[in-house]
């Protein structure tokens, strides 16, 4: 037995030194990136974050991969306060004490913060650790119940820094729904941004004479709408997708300051009654009928705005259709922008020159379909066109073509661009034409295949989202 013992601490006193061995010559090495000053290591951490909005609570990304790599990595990453202050939770998922920790690592920095779930118990710890930090919040999306959001306290704390608000009210299968309800912001000096979801008939009271940004999916009728919409005098962006067709009022409303306006035409009795004499960019979706040009028409020669940009959605548009909303627009729109129109009907209605003569930046997107050989010929003889039209008609300048083939589609040579049509596209941008071909589909995984760029920078410029 004592023979057995005194092995084992011979192999314990061996391993300790080869231990000790591994752990000293891995002190001797210098690595460059560690003789760094932190505040340059700090800047670069915060330049490595990417574009995602949000930071998440995995230990794949973030501040939380970074904090594993070494201690040095870690005491940088805990006391860089911008690391922490984006945070996005599910409240199912996610730990309270570190939702908690990742608040408390913010500083005092404004706060993005992203908290979504419809389990009332596991949310409502987070929800009341995030109300401590309710004097930082700047920009924050919830999408809870409804009897949640009593317990925010709202209705009488105040937001110094607050600039943007999301709600959505989330509602299981089962649950009774709630339609008397109300959700009140009151002191939001800085609010201008808001972006209410699926609300379920609940009202929400905010400071509307502020906001410079407001977006309405699914939350109001037509009528009630444009009750809001009275109080909203300095809008410049508004995004409304409203249901049903209560006639609306019959006064006349007028946004002075609106520059930006996108709505579903499904509900096109909210143009009727709409000025909007600033009005730059004009994207309209759904299904889009024969009277909607009607309104279109008449809302553009009333408003006598300086539109130029035109962007359309939609699978069911008659060829007849969509030729006159193009019309309608047609004396001012120099760029426009496609969403999922059929090929054959978008090109036939872009054939004739006396449809937006002056065009000068074209993007299609197809979401849902494929390109054949036709359909490139055809693209590339409207393009041509629109290159080097005769005066006083305007010259194509941008040119942008996303086709995507959806989950199951495959990069199938059929529907990419024969070599002879690639040919075509280079020869417009040698000619000085911006240019950008994409192709996606799946393959093993999905990928992206981009044919052509002659302007990425020019093109992400111009497709800004709504």
């Amino acid at each position: 037995m004592a023979c057995v013992f005194g092995c084992r601490n011979w192999m314990i006193a061996v391993l300790t030194a080869e231990r000790q061995k591994l752990q000293t010559e891995s002190d001797a090495i210098v690595y460059p990136i560690l003789s760094l000053a932190p505040e340059i290591t700090t800047e670069i951490f915060l330049r490595c974050r990417g574009s995602e909005t949000y930071s998440r609570p995995y230990t794949s990304k973030g501040p939380l991969l970074l904090a594993q790599i070494c201690h040095q990595w870690r005491q940088i990453a805990i006391h860089t306060p911008e690391l922490w202050r984006c945070p996005q939770f599910n409240a199912i998922s996610s730990s309270v004490d570190l939702f908690k920790l990742w608040l408390d690592r913010s500083g005092n920095l404004p706060l993005t913060i992203s908290l979504q779930s419809w389990d009332t118990a596991q949310a409502s710890s987070m929800i009341e650790a995030s109300t401590i930090h309710s004097h930082h919040w700047q920009d924050v999306n919830f999408s809870l119940p409804l009897t949640l959001y009593p317990t925010l306290g709202l209705v009488n704390a105040s937001f110094p820094m607050l600039r943007k608000i999301t709600l959505n009210i989330i509602q299981r299968g089962g649950d009774q729904i709630v339609t008397d309800g109300v959700i009140v912001i009151r002191n939001a000096p800085l609010l201008r941004n808001a972006h209410l979801g699926t609300l379920w008939g609940v009202k929400v009271d905010i400071p509307w004479s502020q906001l410079t940004s407001l977006t309405l999916r699914e939350t109001v009728n037509v009528a009630d709408c444009l009750t809001l919409l009275r109080g909203c005098t300095d809008l410049v962006k508004l995004v409304v997708s409203i249901f049903g067709q209560t006639p609306p009022h019959k006064d006349s409303l007028v946004l002075p300051a609106l520059e930006s306006f996108h709505c579903n035409l499904m509900a096109a009795l909210i143009l009727e009654p709409l000025t909007l004499p600033r009005l730059q960019r004009l994207g309209i979706t759904e299904s889009v009928q024969p009277q909607h040009a009607v309104v279109l028409k008449n809302f553009i020669r009333r408003s006598s705005c300086p539109l130029y940009a035109l962007s359309i959605s939609g699978y069911n548009i008659a060829p007849e259709t969509l030729t006159a909303c193009l019309i309608a627009v047609s004396d001012s729109v120099s760029d426009l922008d496609v969403h999922d129109l059929p090929p054959a009907q978008l090109l036939a209605a872009l054939e004739p020159m006396e449809i937006l003569p002056h065009l000068k930046i074209l993007r299609i997107h197809f979401k849902r379909g494929r390109l054949s050989e036709t359909d490139y010929r055809d693209l590339i003889d409207v393009v041509h066109m629109r290159l080097s039209p005769p005066p006083p008609r305007g010259c194509l300048e941008g040119f942008a073509l996303y086709s995507d083939m959806g989950p199951t589609g495959l990069l199938n040579p059929y529907y990419m661009p024969t070599v002879s049509a690639m040919a075509r596209f280079r020869a417009f941008a040698a000619a000085g034409l911006k240019i950008k071909l994409t192709i996606a589909g799946r393959q093993a995984t999905h990928s992206t295949h981009v044919a052509l760029d002659s302007s990425s920078e020019l093109y992400m410029c111009l497709a800004a989202p709504w």
